[in-house]
């Protein structure tokens, strides 16, 4: 262990990673070093891990995942954000394109929910983690994803997000945070958090429920439709553009073949006050299926009216 040990902090991690792949051994000493007390061997062992999981073959990275899962994860807690960060990278590498267990998701998402207010560095590097893993069910995400969408911290609700938005299954019974969170991130307009929020929306309108419709209906349609003409970057515009259409069509889509239920939203959009909203969801509907009341907001909103119901 010594001379591991040694190569290890001389940063002949190459000669390391070398030994590893003749003697699997050595892999369970390179593991032990991550629990040592000296910062220096932590993250000189964790560049050993990143080079060994930098291999396409699947052998090592089903040793490192039964032996040195915990203490990764036990590492997303340290003080340095080297350590920190390194270790971000060796967790992406090791569960991408592989299961987790129940336990071990369980683990993942109880550490990240503690490191995600440090910094917008360590929030890039917890998105860029969550993107490897991969879809499966399990069964405590539902709790996990509330416990995030829930936080009044923007930086941490907007993780849940990305999760309801990977994990549909855990969308159902989070839709109030949902809604929440995204109106909070489009009416903040902070770049990052803004990408995060048009992602998660084109992931959950793939395939959306009408559950998932109204929250979005209520919590995005008028701020999308106001960022499109109004944000001061073009390729941000050009984006919420593109979602906004994909909105649409989503919405047309659904509703389009429901007209009586299209009616009956529209309705109680109005009562509660999403008047543009409603004029949408209305546009959609044959001519006879117009009230007295969008037309009105249409000539006051507009001056003017539509073609076809001029013609009336």
């Amino acid at each position: 262990m010594d001379q591991i040990k040694e190569l290890v902090l001389s940063w002949q991690t190459r000669e390391v990673a070398r030994l590893v792949r003749s003697d699997e051994n050595v892999l369970d000493v390179v593991i032990s070093l991550l629990g040592e007390g000296d910062d220096a061997l932590k993250l000189r062992a964790l560049f050993v891990l990143d080079d060994l999981l930098s291999d396409p073959s699947d052998s090592f990275r089903r040793k490192v995942l039964s032996r040195g899962f915990e203490r990764l994860v036990d590492l997303l807690t340290a003080d340095d954000d080297r350590i920190v960060m390194r270790t971000l990278s060796v967790l992406r590498k090791l569960i991408e394109n592989t299961n987790l267990t129940e336990s071990q998701f369980a683990r993942l998402l109880d550490a990240l929910y503690i490191l995600a207010p440090r910094g917008k560095t360590t929030w890039i590097g917890i998105l860029d983690l969550l993107s490897a893993i991969s879809p499966g069910y399990y069964s405590s995400v539902d709790g996990h994803v509330a416990r995030f969408l829930s936080s009044d911290n923007l930086w941490v609700s907007s993780i849940g997000l990305k999760l309801a938005a990977s994990t549909g299954y855990a969308l159902d019974g989070n839709l109030r945070h949902v809604g929440r969170v995204f109106s909070e991130i489009l009416d903040l307009n902070d770049v990052l958090l803004l990408e995060v929020a048009l992602d998660s929306m084109v992931q959950m309108l793939t395939t959306p429920s009408q559950e998932i419709i109204e929250v979005l209906l209520r919590s995005s349609y008028f701020r999308l439709s106001v960022l499109a003409t109004s944000h001061e970057d073009i390729l941000v515009r050009s984006r919420v553009r593109e979602v906004l259409g994909l909105m649409r069509r989503a919405i047309m889509n659904y509703y389009g073949k429901r007209p009586d239920d299209a009616i009956d939203l529209a309705r109680r959009l109005k009562e509660e006050g999403f008047t543009e909203e409603a004029v949408f969801l209305e546009q959609m509907l044959p001519a006879y299926d117009w009230n007295a009341s969008t037309i009105s907001i249409l000539e006051e909103n507009t001056g003017r009216l539509p073609r076809f119901l001029r013609e009336l």
